[in-house]
């Protein structure tokens, strides 16, 4: 299987097209809420990735994103994508499928780094970044 993530981001909108073009609008890789916002739901945002393959894996497979902290721990978020098939657009165009996830649901975790990883069929194919830093106007404690 030679399944990839070509790119991967957070943005605060992102669509795609009658012809599978993506608009994405305001990339973003950090988080900065008030304390009160810890574990509550993110509210808005989407994570946003483009998948690839070759020929051999056209058709239906397992996505999987999961949440790892700095300290390499899993976090207890576990989102399978239903409907994730390959698909090729043309007999020289790699098959590829663009991933739109709501983060509205996702619990907003501690301060800290942070990355979403993304397998397919149990492969990993990439990992998405992010950070949960203090509000702006707030200094950040030492070893944060």
């Amino acid at each position: 299987m030679s399944v990839q993530m070509t790119f991967g981001l957070l943005a605060d909108y992102a669509a795609t097209g009658q012809r599978g073009k993506l608009t994405i609008v305001h990339v973003f890789n950090r988080f900065n809420p008030p304390p009160e916002r810890i574990g509550q739901p993110i509210g808005s945002g989407m994570l946003v990735a483009c998948i690839e393959g070759g020929f051999a894996d056209l058709g239906d497979h397992r996505l999987l994103i999961r949440l790892r902290n700095a300290d390499e721990e899993l976090l207890p978020l576990v989102i399978e994508v239903e409907g994730f098939t390959l698909n090729s657009a043309g007999p020289d165009v790699p098959p590829t499928m663009n991933i739109l996830i709501q983060l509205a649901p996702i619990p907003m975790p501690p301060l800290g780094d942070y990355r979403f990883e993304l397998s397919v069929d149990d492969a990993h194919v990439g990992f998405i970044p992010f950070y949960v830093l203090p509000p702006r106007n707030q200094p950040r404690a030492p070893g944060q």
